[in-house]
């Protein structure tokens, strides 16, 4: 059985946009299929704000992996490229974070699905807005369109145009 889940990518260490690509390669590897990738997006730091911009993207896959064989290959992606975990918030080379898991909701210690901080975030409503705007939020019971009418977060969210013939 396979579902359709969401992933927030996110980099301000080093050539973001590079870190981000390569974490898609290794989750198209290890996670299963790619059916929808946002643009590129550059924001503001969240939470702890004093620190470079973020390059974010959100990709749609397909996968047959549990939450938890979901968590540990995207913790296992994010050491392979170099994430040290130094503070909350902090910067990172890269960042995979399960968002959308189907239809379901689950919460362990480790995890909860959907992200409890999903729906306050433009950096991530934005991305998903724009290659899934009518999918409905699973505890909300609202597409991610009408979570970003509703945000209240102010940090800058600017789409990036990207030459693809420059960045390998």
């Amino acid at each position: 059985m396979t579902v359709t889940i969401f992933l927030g990518l996110g980099s301000n260490i080093g050539h973001r946009i590079k870190y981000i690509q390569e974490a898609c390669r290794a989750l198209e590897q290890t996670v299963g299929s790619t059916v929808l990738q946002s643009s590129y997006y550059q924001t503001g730091a969240w939470g702890l704000e004093d620190q470079a911009d973020f390059i974010n993207q959100v990709i749609q896959m397909q996968t047959s992996l549990s939450p938890q064989e979901l968590l540990k290959c995207c913790q296992q992606i994010e050491k392979s490229l170099g994430r040290i975990k130094n503070e909350v918030w902090g910067p990172r080379c890269i960042d995979i974070d399960l968002l959308i898991y189907g239809n379901e909701q689950f919460k362990s210690t480790e995890l909860q699905i959907p992200h409890p901080q999903l729906a306050f975030r433009n950096f991530v409503l934005i991305p998903l807005c724009e290659i899934a705007k009518n999918w409905i939020h699973p505890v909300s019971n609202q597409s991610f369109e009408v979570l970003l009418d509703q945000c209240k977060d102010t940090l800058d969210v600017r789409k990036l145009v990207i030459n693809e013939s420059l960045n390998p």
